[in-house]
């Protein structure tokens, strides 16, 4: 996984990804219990660099909160059918899919928003 040097965010993206791997090993209450963690994490996360957002008035703040807001809605549905004991499609979507979004949101999304910090502290 891609490190920023920004010492919260690398540390809440490590941790994003730990929850992940445990996911894909998980039994069925396992996963359950993981994802609501999952789930509370990332809201966790996206606030704190929403923060961010706002104190070093990033330019790019309609797109990043914007895509904050499309995985949210995307977790929060997942997370009503796993707590409701329907799991598979949020487990295709935490083998096939997560991973790959996280990596990509790292690369584009926050590299952008570390270096704008970096440049303006």
């Amino acid at each position: 996984m891609q490190h920023l040097n920004h010492a919260e965010i690398d540390r809440d993206h490590q941790h994003f990804a730990d929850i992940t791997t445990r996911l894909k090993t998980s039994n069925t209450d396992q996963f359950k219990t993981l994802f609501s963690e999952l789930l509370s994490h990332t809201e966790s996360h996206f606030k704190r660099e929403e923060q961010l957002i706002e104190q070093y008035r990033y330019p790019g703040k309609s797109e990043h909160c914007g895509e904050h807001n499309r995985l949210l809605t995307e977790l929060r549905q997942f997370n009503q059918r796993v707590q409701q004991g329907r799991l598979s499609l949020a487990r295709a979507y935490i083998n096939e899919r997560v991973d790959a979004w996280l990596q990509q949101h790292i690369s584009n999304m926050d590299a952008a928003l570390v270096k704008h910090i970096e440049s303006h502290s």
